[in-house]
């Protein structure tokens, strides 16, 4: 017999817990999941989408949501990923932020506080000093702290962090075919050992995205991002201190090979690469610094 163990009328939080059920080993179902997502109206009458369970796994169930009352679940992210408190850059990860408004705004800010008592207020602009960029971020109050942020750290990958970058590598989808791991590994450390250089993105104790520069050959020759946080500005700050990097060697044109048709191809192309031939099954780019000195600015 199932149970309902919550309800909710915003469909992604019964997902989220519907989640967290399963993720410990309680399977978990999400009733009137289309009612609530197509028809408010009837979302309303069933008292939203409901969380159901079994009646055996009741005494699990509680104990799951007395530990996230007590706040467990969010200690063991804190672990994970850091502390979520800190603003940080979107760009650089740095948290050496400014936060700023102009004066208008904020006189506006007060005339609608005064004349409303709507405590809901407008995005407030950041600049990063580190890295000159500006940002926005939300506030619930003149007073409130912004929205938190997760903090990315950048550092230069060494022997110890090739597993963790496996790990990384074995995530990434369509734009990389499989290749063995005792291979890539070996590659990876050849190219640290022979003079190149490696950067890693790590979020709490874990690497999340990585790069490697073969100073050899010129080359890109690896850049990959956890599928869960592309499009974060982890893969560009990688990508960015690889090209330095090798154009700081001294090289004339530097080269990558990825697959066509993907992502990273399009990627590439924002920051000035060109596509030149194909490599097998993989298209080859390459990168001079004159083009990269025009679109580094602005990648």
């Amino acid at each position: 017999m199932l149970v309902t163990v919550a309800r909710f009328f915003e469909l992604p939080f019964a997902h989220i817990v519907r989640g967290r059920l399963e993720a410990e080993g309680i399977p978990a179902f999400v009733a009137f999941a289309y009612h609530v997502g197509n028809n408010w109206f009837q979302a309303i009458g069933l008292h939203g989408a409901h969380v159901q369970i079994s009646s055996f796994d009741i005494e699990e169930a509680v104990a799951l949501g007395n530990a996230a009352a007590t706040g467990e679940y969010a200690a063991l992210i804190d672990e994970m990923f850091g502390a979520f408190e800190t603003l940080r850059c979107p760009s650089c990860g740095s948290a050496d932020v400014l936060r700023r408004n102009p004066l208008w705004q904020n006189l506006v800010r007060a005339l609608v506080v005064f004349l409303t008592r709507i405590p809901e207020l407008p995005a407030r602009s950041c600049a990063c000093r580190a890295c000159g960029m500006q940002f926005r971020v939300s506030r619930c109050s003149y007073d409130w702290p912004v929205d938190p942020q997760i903090a990315f750290a950048f550092a230069q990958a060494t022997f110890a962090d090739l597993d963790e970058m496996l790990d990384v590598r074995k995530q990434v989808g369509k734009n990389n075919p499989a290749i063995p791991a005792d291979s890539e590994a070996g590659r990876y450390a050849d190219i640290i050992a022979g003079g190149g250089r490696g950067w890693v993105c790590r979020i709490g104790p874990r690497i999340y995205g990585f790069a490697l520069a073969d100073r050899r050959t010129g080359e890109l020759a690896a850049l990959h991002v956890h599928p869960y946080l592309i499009r974060n500005g982890i893969g560009r700050q990688l990508h960015n201190a690889a090209v330095d990097f090798l154009f700081g060697e001294g090289a004339t044109t530097i080269h990558a090979a990825l697959q066509p048709r993907t992502a990273g191809e399009r990627f590439l192309a924002k920051a000035g690469w060109t596509a030149v031939d194909a490599i097998g099954s993989q298209r080859a780019f390459e990168l001079t610094p004159d083009v990269w000195g025009r679109h580094r600015a602005k990648f």
